[in-house]
């Protein structure tokens, strides 16, 4: 939207830096503030005149490109002309409405980032975990065989290890002359009776409130019943996933 000669006149006698001045950056910015103003009170009335919408958006980065060019010449002439022409509450506007975009960007962002972990931790907390179930082995059983398991895995782990230091004092000594292959197989042996000990210990333990035999061995097949019928429920699951 184009200004009148006599209207374009005044507004350069109103900018102009020198009594000739005729297209300076603040004539220019004088001139195209006005065609702004006019043509946003046209787009009020018709909004969709999208051709006069364009011409718009290309008056106003050119006249923010003049303003930048005379704010970095100098910085005083640039406020007096905004204070002059009256832009200032645009450039406000503009910030104002770019910070509102910002902040609604971030507050939408925060809401799906807590409803993500909000939902993630609903779903974990809704899975289906294990629940422990009545065939749980009883505190006072479990005490039982940590009892068993010191004494019938515990001493031969202990004795085969021992066995080794004892060779090296009895070697290193000249005691007497022990082939290393004796002390391993010596110690291999108690190793092999502490594994069958830890079974033993487990299998040989009463589950009744009484404490039952020193040795437990009746024990020993009710206790191997109990473990095929722990293990099949696993052994079903997995069939059934594969």
């Amino acid at each position: 939207m184009s200004l009148d000669t006599a209207e374009k006149q005044k507004l350069i006698e109103t900018h102009q830096v020198h009594p000739t001045d005729t297209g300076s950056a603040e004539v220019q910015v004088a001139l195209l503030s006005k065609r702004i103003s006019k043509l946003s009170d046209h787009l009020q009335g018709n909004i969709h005149d999208f051709a006069s919408r364009q011409g718009l958006l290309k008056m106003i980065g050119k006249r923010k490109r003049l303003l930048s060019f005379i704010k970095d010449k100098n910085v005083q002439r640039y406020q007096e002309l905004v204070k002059k022409i009256g832009i200032r509450g645009w450039f406000q506007l503009m910030k104002k409405k770019q910070s509102k975009k910002k902040t609604q960007y971030k507050k939408k962002k925060n809401y799906s980032e807590k409803t993500a972990f909000a939902n993630l931790e609903k779903a974990s907390s809704t899975a289906t975990t294990p629940k422990r179930s009545s065939t749980g082995i009883p505190k006072y059983v479990a005490d039982r065989m940590a009892r068993r398991i010191f004494f019938t895995a515990g001493i031969p782990t202990i004795l085969g290890m021992s066995v080794f230091v004892v060779s090296y004092i009895i070697v290193t000594r000249n005691i007497a002359e022990i082939p290393p292959s004796s002390t391993i197989a010596i110690s291999a042996l108690f190793f092999l009776l502490g594994l069958a000990g830890l079974s033993f210990g487990i299998l040989s333990a009463s589950w009744d409130k009484e404490p039952g035999s020193f040795f437990g061995i009746e024990n020993i097949p009710m206790n191997i019943q109990r473990a095929k019928a722990a293990f099949k429920p696993a052994t079903q699951n997995f069939e059934d996933k594969s």
